[in-house]
């Protein structure tokens, strides 16, 4: 009975290292609670072992909108974990002839193939996040077209990308559901929505 006991632990233990599962159940708690705020069901992706266990895909003010958590798992390739948000955008056009990433400095990315850095032109902006893009005209069009200082200097943003029509942002830190519908209003007045 003793073996039993200490099998079922080291089993019960190692099942919450390698798949994270309280962690996803607590997160669809968030999106659960989410959801409510946005008039949206969330959807489950199959069990817990996955990297995204639930999500909302929902249209909110005209915007197409998709909220998921990303949990990095121990022999995951991702290197963070934390909420994401995907919002289809409408009007830019630049968003079709370039990508523009933005990564905090601390990562130390750097330049590699097409992808060159972008500077703002914003000394703030510069020295705390390093842009990357393919398509240097196209991404300062784009700048030019988004308030991203809005988007970049939000707590817990570790991670922007606007490629083709889709505006990526991955936070760590997410606090509460009200924070994050906050953020997500703050979202929605930075173009014209994608659904009139």
């Amino acid at each position: 009975m003793y073996i039993l006991v200490l099998l079922l632990t080291a089993f019960f233990l190692i099942s919450i290292f390698a798949t994270n599962w309280p962690v996803k159940l607590y997160h669809h708690t968030i999106l659960t609670r989410l959801a409510e705020l946005l008039d949206a069901v969330p959807e489950k992706n199959g069990m817990l072992l996955s990297n995204v266990y639930s999500q909302i895909n929902t249209i909110y003010r005209g915007w197409e909108i998709k909220i998921r958590f990303l949990e990095a798992s121990i022999d995951s390739l991702k290197a963070n974990s934390g909420l994401e948000i995907r919002m289809y955008l409408h009007s830019p056009d630049c968003a079709e002839n370039a990508i523009l990433e933005f990564y905090p400095m601390r990562q130390k990315k750097r330049e590699w193939g097409d992808f060159k850095r972008f500077l703002t032109n914003d000394p703030q902006i510069d020295n705390h996040w390093f842009a990357l893009t393919n398509n240097t005209s196209s991404a300062r069009e784009c700048w030019n077209s988004f308030d991203f200082k809005k988007i970049l200097f939000e707590s817990g943003v570790v991670q922007v990308l606007l490629n083709q029509h889709e505006l990526i942002i991955q936070l760590r830190y997410h606090g509460s559901v009200k924070k994050i519908m906050h953020f997500i209003n703050e979202l929605v007045i930075i173009d014209k929505p994608a659904i009139v």
